[in-house]
This record gives C-alpha cells, sequence and structure tokens, in this order.
C-alpha cells in the first residue's frame, strides 16, 4: 500500500465525521477521485467500519471534538444573528431620536458614522446566506443548516422590505405657512397642491402659529400616501408684516 493511501485511510473517520480541517477534506476527495481502492476503502467505511480501520479517535475524544465544534459553530450563529438584530434595534431606535432632532443619547457624529451600516449590515447578511447555502450544497447538510438559512432568509426579506420602504419616501424643503395644528402630535401644511399632515412633536407644535406665519420646513412622504408624512426639520419664521 502506497504512504499516501496510508494517510488518507488514517483521515477517513474524521473525514467521515467532519472532524478534519478543510484541507484534509479537500486532499480525501482528490485522493479518492484517483485511486479505486481508497474510494472502495471510503465506502465500506461509510456503510460499517471494518476491523482494521486505524481506532485513531476514541468515542469519548470523538464526541467531546463533535460537541466542542458544534457549540463553536451554535455559537458564531447566534452572535452574528443578533449581532444583525442588534444593530437595526440601535438604528431605529436612534433614527427616531434623530427626526426629533433629540442627540441626547447618540451624538450627531455617531448618527453619521452609525448609518454606513444602512447598507452594508444587509450586504453582510445576504454574504453570509451565499457563504452557507455553497457549504450546504457542497456538503449536503440540509438537516445541519436548514433553521440558520431559514433566519438569514427571514433577517434579509425584513431589511430588503425595510430598505424598498425607504426608497419610496420623499424628501421636500420648502417655505409655508402652518394651516392648522389639530392635535400636539401633528401639523397641517397650508401647500398649493393640497394641504398634508405631518406628524411631530409637543415640543414643536407648541412653538408654532397658525396666523399665517411663513416657516422654513424640510419633511417627507411615502409616494404611496402624499397627504401624511414626517417633519424633519423647520426653521426660522419670516413674520406676516414683514412679507
Amino acid at each position: 500500500m502506497k504512504k499516501e493511501c496510508e494517510i488518507v485511510r488514517d483521515l477517513i473517520p474524521a473525514y467521515l465525521d467532519d472532524l478534519c480541517s478543510n484541507a484534509s477534506r479537500e486532499a480525501v476527495e482528490t485522493h479518492i477521485r484517483e485511486c479505486e481502492a481508497c474510494k472502495v476503502f471510503l465506502e465500506e467505511v461509510r456503510q460499517g467500519v471494518p476491523e482494521d480501520v486505524p481506532q485513531l479517535l476514541d468515542e469519548e475524544d470523538v464526541l467531546r471534538r463533535t460537541a466542542w465544534k458544534l457549540s463553536k459553530r451554535a455559537i458564531g450563529c447566534a452572535v452574528g444573528v443578533t449581532a444583525i438584530v442588534l444593530y437595526w434595534l440601535i438604528y431605529l431606535w436612534q433614527d427616531w431620536l434623530a427626526g426629533q432632532g433629540n442627540y441626547t443619547y447618540f451624538p450627531y457624529q455617531f448618527y453619521e458614522t452609525y448609518s454606513i451600516g444602512y447598507l452594508l449590515v444587509p450586504l453582510l447578511s445576504v454574504v453570509w446566506l451565499a457563504v452557507v447555502l455553497v457549504r450546504t450544497f457542497r456538503r449536503k447538510t440540509w438537516a445541519k443548516n436548514t433553521a440558520l438559512l431559514a433566519v438569514l432568509t427571514l433577517l434579509i426579506c425584513l431589511q430588503i422590505g425595510y430598505l424598498h420602504g425607504e426608497s419610496q419616501k420623499i424628501s421636500v424643503s420648502t417655505f409655508t405657512t402652518v394651516e392648522c395644528i389639530p392635535d400636539e402630535y401633528h401639523i397641517v401644511l397650508d401647500r398649493d397642491d393640497m394641504p398634508i399632515t405631518l406628524r411631530t412633536t409637543p415640543m414643536i407644535t407648541n412653538l408654532l402659529q397658525t396666523d399665517g406665519t411663513i416657516y422654513g420646513i424640510e419633511f417627507e412622504y411615502r409616494q404611496t400616501d402624499p397627504a401624511q408624512g414626517t417633519l424633519l426639520f423647520i426653521s426660522a419664521a419670516l413674520d406676516p408684516s414683514e412679507q
């Protein structure tokens, strides 16, 4: 028996238990494509370990190494999924606060830097899903990776849905008057084409007047609902007597 065959046969138990490195796995797969005897030996081991297979690892060691490997994989997946969810929770929170001009918890510099992940995190999620899919196809480990694939697919769909919704928003900067203030959380702008109701905060509504004063206002609305929007920014007013 060739020395290379002996080495490969020593690796076969670990290969079948998915305990060897990627380099060892590739070496085994390359060899059995060229060596019919080792290919037959691999199939025999897969069906049932013959007496002459080297017992490199005792049962306790195999169980310990397998459990540790599975634990590392599970911990890594859990950390990755948690990081994605945590990023979006923080992003939505600080974006909501920034929309109200509140930078108490997150400074403006943090807001600008953190927003870099707005597109980066979904992209990394897609790359992660692609890597898991390739490994699953290659190793035929569908049962092992089904849960992770489902979670990643769900996260990607949610992120794409959110990004699509954000892409439907239109920002407008204008000088106009406040037609009325129906409650402390909404104002209605007097626009030429149609009035629009904007969501805001009591801190803002308490400072506004409906006496014809012109304000510099920035707001956004969705294309599907042009009559409702969100106030983003308001600047100093022009007194009606100065117009």
